[in-house]
């Protein structure tokens, strides 16, 4: 079912992608830093759709590797601790 979903998302993102297109063909100019070219309307808001994707995705990918080293030193701190109580126990239990 959420396969279904997805699909129908993605084919209702993707419609309504052709239909801006569709109703926006004015070529813009696009100026950068070496030089400037003509470009359509479309394509420069799909490239910049894209750029911000990918970047969103560079963040979250740096973000989900912070936590999972955290979740790893913790995890240590885990073992260490119950290894130091494992270790006092038996000389609790002889007192």
């Amino acid at each position: 079912m959420l396969r279904i979903f997805s699909a129908l998302f993605w084919l209702l993102v993707l419609a309504l992608g052709v239909l801006f297109a569709a109703a926006n063909p004015h070529a813009v100019q696009l100026h950068y830093y070496v030089g400037s070219m003509e470009i359509q309307l479309a394509a420069v808001v799909l490239l910049g759709i894209w750029i911000g994707a990918l970047l969103g995705i560079a963040f979250t990918l740096f973000w989900v590797a912070r936590l999972r080293y955290e979740n790893r030193r913790l995890r240590k701190n885990i073992e260490q601790a119950a290894r130091e109580l494992a270790a006092r126990a038996p000389a609790a239990a002889r007192e």
